[in-house]
This record gives structure tokens, sequence and C-alpha cells, in this order.
């Protein structure tokens, strides 16, 4: 088979490959972009000649960027809410526990749903109940936490694209 022929077929399922890890990225489905970078990885590992490690190496950047912003998002967001620091990290982990629970109840948008609501209910129960603000500023801390958290995953998915053009564009152009 021609080079060139493999070449297009490498960019055609790293494409695919990306666009599925955007999706899945947007709904909350862990995997996302890491089977893109492992395959980019694994071909830059094979043949430097078919994927520069340069492209690889970014494109774990990128979707290292994209984990470390999802999990920071929902204590961001509640912080600049108003919200204390044991207030900010629950609803870090309140986001990642209502993301793992909403995968079950409801697979694909409860991922969603899930981590924003346990973003919002990590942060309103450490300020009601641990801090005793009143429900107003604690209703506040919870919806920046869950706006961080929502966020967080439209910028994930905006990588997770940016991702999948670079390698593209890497197997097309070496």
């Amino acid at each position: 088979m021609p080079e060139w022929v493999i070449e297009i077929l490498l960019a055609t399922v790293l494409g695919i490959t990306s666009l599925i890890g955007a999706v899945l990225a947007l709904v909350g489905i862990p995997p996302g972009i890491w089977v893109a970078v492992v395959m980019a990885i694994g071909l830059a590992a094979y043949d430097t000649s078919i994927m520069p490690w340069s492209a690889a190496i970014a494109s774990l950047v990128l979707a290292g960027a994209g984990e470390v912003i999802e999990l920071l998002s929902g204590a961001v967001g509640a912080k600049k809410a108003g919200a204390s620091k044991s207030g900010a990290f629950v609803a870090m982990l309140g986001g990642i526990a209502g993301a793992i629970v909403g995968s079950f109840v409801f697979p694909i948008i409860g991922t969603i749903i899930g981590g924003l609501l346990g973003a919002w209910a990590g942060a309103v129960v450490v300020e009601k109940g641990v801090k005793s603000q009143d429900w107003k500023a604690a209703n506040k801390a919870g919806m920046g936490a869950a706006i961080g958290r929502l966020l967080s995953t439209i910028a994930k998915a905006v990588l997770a694209v940016i991702v999948g053009v670079i390698l593209v564009i890497a197997v097309l152009t070496t």
C-alpha cells in the first residue's frame, strides 16, 4: 500500500478518534481525548515520520491541561462566588462524585448533570452547614461551583478539538 494512503488513513482515524473524544469530553465521559493522545504517542514511538514527537507531546500537554481545568473549575467558581476554601474544596469533590454517580443513574447526560449538581451541593453543604452562611450566600457559592464546572466541560471539549486538529495536521504534513 502506498505511503500516502497509509497517511490519509491514519489522519482519518485520528480525526474520527479526536472528534469522538471531543463529544465524549463534552458529555463528561472520562476517556475522551485520551484515546487519540495514546494513539499519537504510539505512532510517534513507532515512526516519527508518521507522527512527530512534538505533536504527540503537544496533545498530551493539552489533554492534561483539560483534566486540570476540569478538576479545579468547580472550586474556582465557588471561590469566585464567595465560598470559603473548604467550600471550594468540597465543591471540587462534589463535582467528581456527582459526575460518577450521575453516570450510573443516567448515562452520558447524567455525567454532566451529576457533576453540576455535585459541585453545587458540595459548596452549599459546607457554606450553609459548616460555615453557617445564609441560604442566599450558600446558593451563590453553589451556583459559582456549578457554572465553573459547566465552563470546564466546554473548555475540555474545545481542547479536544484542538488536539484533533494538531494530530491530523501532523500526520498529513510529515
